[in-house]
């Protein structure tokens, strides 16, 4: 199980497979979905404690952590990985700011009034799902600035 996990296939299936179930999960009718992120849970360190409803430790004590590790993976990456150089950042920083951009403004371009305009995030993070999806199936690729460069191969003639 551990190796199929270690897999970025298995690792893709099973967010998948996470997916489908929460999705059919929520769609179920009846409040159990609700209830049960409305359910209250308490922390306690001593005298001191903290009460929050499970959507609210997801949203953000989880988040908090998830956007710790990315930074941490982003500094690696500048430090010591292959975007030490400041040559080799530039077109993975345009290219994450267009996928968050572009998603918004699609979105907000067939929403752009009333309460429904709030929803520019779903987009943002459907696009991110998909890729992540993609790469972890071993069908994504990861573009290298080779790719994106446009070289004359000899016999070729334009």
């Amino acid at each position: 199980m551990l190796r199929f996990l270690a897999n970025e296939a298995g690792s893709a299936v099973l967010l998948l497979a996470a997916t489908v179930a929460a999705v059919a999960w929520a769609n179920i009718p009846g409040a159990r979905y609700e209830a049960f992120w409305s359910t209250q849970t308490l922390f306690r360190v001593g005298t001191w404690s903290t009460s929050l409803d499970l959507r609210h430790w997801v949203n953000d004590a989880a988040m908090a952590v998830f956007f710790l590790v990315v930074g941490l993976e982003i500094s690696r990456e500048v430090t010591v990985g292959e975007l030490r150089n400041r040559r080799t950042v530039v077109v993975p920083a345009l290219g994450a700011v267009g996928g968050l951009v572009l998603p918004a403004l699609l979105y907000l371009a067939f929403e752009h009034s009333g309460p429904a305009t709030t929803g520019w995030g779903i987009p943002i993070c459907f696009g991110w799902f998909v890729q992540r999806c993609a790469q972890r199936s071993g069908t994504g690729h990861h573009a290298s600035r080779d790719d994106l460069v446009l070289r004359r191969r000899p016999g070729c003639s334009r």
